[in-house]
């Protein structure tokens, strides 16, 4: 009976890692150049975003790594306790108990943090389930040695930890256990590094950069008929034109925002932004499964409440310079906290609340039904369509080559958004 709770550990143990290992790699590579980071209820999850968070890391390595090692610990252990047997068997089961106990503290924990930052990772969630299966097959395991055998977790972990009656072999087993330990630690983690050294530098491939901007403009430039955007930065004449579809709580949409800070600093007129709106709410967007980011639907009224006011560039740049401190609990109080100073708080609510936003914000909604938007940001540059946010270094690629092109004589495409 214990072999075969040490298989089933062993196999579960062995699909986490698989996954945390996959994990890992997604936090080096979220996208790799064909897709980019995004936000919405009709993608697979949002474990790129998530992977991207201030929250991903411990210690500068991500926290997937760490479930990793702590996933082949365990599968580990129950290897060398199925190839012992004997009081191994007990020894194995104790410490697998104590580091699954561990685990699940951690995903708690994690948990939290993903229910805070209202964006979901169904791989984490798979971590998390297989931790749950795990620890249960544990715990029936140790039920069926106590029942039968009498066995005591306290008397194991005493064992454990007072080597004093052992023999050499047994002394040399548990060394020889603490030295991979350290061994298996240093693999995961210095591998970990080393992720994070290619990635740095694949980063910097300019043949990839070139891969994926040629991919780029293999596709048509579309045809936008789309009516004005009141939610607009830059001069109306630039030459290069990027329309947003975007929700102004999903965490996709703010690494948007910093390079949209990034690259008007770098090309200032010549570069120009229009947003549309589609949250990704159910509150006011039917179109959407779920609601990924609760309130975004007052984000939106609030920004074109902005526009209407007159304040909206000073708005984004506040609303976005208070992202780390409302997200996840952004409400009409918070919208209110932002506009403080800028406008008189009360004609902002009513404006926000009036009739014609409500108009504006269903038409954005409605225009990205029929455009088949499925997720944020979804951009255009010059009438093509990128999905998610690109890498600064590809999106400076297609900006450069499209000022050179209508420098050279061409003319801007049709459908700017721009009122």
């Amino acid at each position: 009976m214990s072999r075969r709770y040490c298989t089933i550990i062993s196999a579960l143990a062995f699909s986490g890692a698989v996954v945390a290992g996959y994990l890992t790699y997604l936090h080096y590579y979220p996208t790799g150049y064909a897709e980019f980071i995004l936000c919405g209820s009709q993608t697979a999850g949002n474990c790129d975003s998530l992977s991207q968070s201030e929250f991903a890391t411990i210690f500068g390595l991500p926290v997937a790594a760490y479930g990793l090692f702590m996933f082949l610990l365990i599968l580990f252990t129950a290897l060398v306790a199925d190839y012992a047997g004997g009081a191994y068997y007990t020894y194995g089961l104790a410490l697998n108990l104590l580091l699954l106990a561990l685990s699940m503290a951690a995903d708690a924990v994690l948990a939290g943090v993903m229910i805070w930052l209202k964006t979901f990772c169904f791989l984490c969630l798979l971590t998390y389930a297989i931790n749950l299966l795990l620890f249960l097959t544990a715990w029936m395991w140790y039920r069926h040695l106590k029942d039968q055998e009498g066995i005591s977790l306290r008397i194991a972990f005493r064992s454990i930890m007072t080597r004093e009656s052992d023999g050499p072999e047994q002394k040399a087993v548990a060394s020889l256990y603490v030295l991979f330990v350290f061994l298996l630690a240093f693999a995961v983690f210095s591998t970990s590094y080393v992720l994070q050294m290619k990635t740095l530098a694949f980063r910097q491939s300019k043949e990839q950069m070139q891969q994926v901007v040629a991919d780029f403009y293999r596709q048509e430039a579309e045809k936008l008929e789309l009516p004005p955007s009141l939610l607009t930065t830059g001069p109306a004449g630039a030459k290069v034109q990027i329309i947003a579809f975007t929700d102004f709580l999903c965490s996709a949409c703010y690494q948007f925002f910093r390079l949209e800070k990034e690259l008007t600093a770098k090309y200032g007129d010549k570069i120009a932004f229009a947003y549309y709106n589609y949250p990704l709410d159910q509150e006011c967007n039917q179109y959407v499964r779920q609601t990924v980011y609760k309130s975004s639907c007052t984000a939106a009224k609030a920004m074109l409440a902005s526009a209407l006011t007159g304040v909206f560039p000073v708005y984004l740049e506040k609303h976005f310079s208070r992202y780390n401190d409302f997200h996840g609990k952004y409400d009409r109080d918070k919208a209110l906290e932002t506009v403080a100073g800028l406008i008189e708080p009360k004609w902002f609510m009513d404006q926000a609340e009036s009739a014609a936003v409500q108009q504006l914000l269903q038409r954005d909604i409605e225009l990205a039904e029929k455009m088949n938007i499925k997720a944020t940001p979804t951009i255009f540059i010059n009438g093509r369509r990128l999905e998610g946010v690109p890498p600064r270094e590809v999106v400076e690629m297609i900006v450069q080559k499209e000022l050179k092109v209508l420098g050279s004589g061409g003319s801007m495409r049709q459908g700017s958004g721009r009122p």
